[in-house]
């Protein structure tokens, strides 16, 4: 017979397992970022996206912290391809020596590549 005991510890453990992993990301790209130029507060960056999977994705939404993102458009990147995109940042205040891109796969989940200036 189960104890309440038991019964209260596995109401407060199993709930907190899944918030443990809310958000945690299964995507399976190799993501990389490279500044082209920068010309008066504003990066040009390239983003290579790899999707090393077997179904496609799409990035929903790019953030970087300090910056705003100027001509970020939805971005499918399918099965076993590689997707290249150039993405406009402009920063508020100084241009950091190193700088990270957030990206948002929807339900898909995020990752974050860092780059350096």
């Amino acid at each position: 017979m189960i104890s309440r005991r038991t019964l209260l510890v596995w109401g407060l453990v199993v709930p907190a397992t899944g918030i443990a992993h809310e958000g945690h990301s299964h995507l399976q790209l190799k993501i990389s970022a490279d500044v082209v130029r920068v010309r008066g507060g504003v990066a040009l960056v390239e983003l290579v996206l790899f999707n090393t999977g077997v179904t496609a994705v799409k990035l929903r939404n790019v953030q970087v912290p300090g910056a705003e993102v100027l001509n970020f458009a939805v971005l499918g990147v399918p099965a076993g391809q590689i997707t290249e995109t150039r993405l406009k940042l402009k920063f508020r205040g100084a241009i950091p020596d190193i700088a990270s891109l957030v990206l948002d796969f929807g339900s898909d989940g995020e990752k974050s590549v860092s780059f350096r200036f």
